[in-house]
């Protein structure tokens, strides 16, 4: 599997890539959201030799493009003279189901109780939601393993339901991956920094 040719070959990629001063990848909050739907829509997907469980591909083609995208941003940074730290890997939020009822924050364990323990049948992102801690899991292996610096978010987002917009989307499920501004995002922006400012 490859990256998508359509953002990969814009031209402030290559810019990026090669003259930033510090490049940031996120997990992707959406890799399982699209994937799951794209094995859906497929009649007999292990016909392919793809794995039996949707998740299963998800990780292994999270851990192909990421370990890819990591291999020659390094080699193009090298090249430019930047050091290997400069490239952070953010890891993804942790939502919270139900996100809505939350007026305050919550405990770690109270969130994570809600995301893996709950019975959220029916739910359209759940499942995909609580595979985000394996792409975690990815993200911080290859990042150490490519000399990049890795920045965790799970732990502060899974705290914090009760900044998340919470919008419906047309099935009727809240949209609580995406937060309002200010908010927790400005906390993980001084953890990057902080990041940064260690290595």
């Amino acid at each position: 599997a490859s990256c998508d040719a359509a953002l990969i070959q814009q031209p402030w990629i290559h810019r990026a890539s090669t003259e930033a001063d510090v490049v940031i990848i996120g997990v992707g909050q959406h890799v399982p959201a699209t994937l799951g739907a794209l094995y859906r829509r497929s009649n007999t997907p292990y016909a392919r030799g793809w794995p039996r469980r949707w998740e299963d591909l998800a990780t292994s083609f999270f851990h192909a493009n990421l370990n890819h995208t990591l291999h020659y941003l390094q080699a193009a940074r090298t090249a430019a003279g930047f050091d290997s730290s400069s490239v952070v890997v953010l890891g993804a939020s942790l939502p919270v189901p139900n996100c809505s009822q939350y007026v305050a924050p919550i405990s770690a364990e109270a969130g994570k109780h809600e995301l893996f323990e709950a019975a959220w049948e029916g739910h359209p992102w759940v499942r995909g939601w609580r595979v985000m801690p394996m792409l975690n899991r990815i993200g911080a292996h290859l990042a150490s393993a490519h000399g990049a610096t890795y920045v965790s978010v799970a732990e502060p987002s899974i705290q914090r339901p009760d900044a998340a917009r919470g919008m419906r989307s047309r099935t009727g499920a809240e949209d609580c991956m995406h937060y309002r501004h200010p908010g927790p995002v400005d906390a993980w922006i001084e953890l990057v920094f902080n990041a940064l400012k260690a290595s």
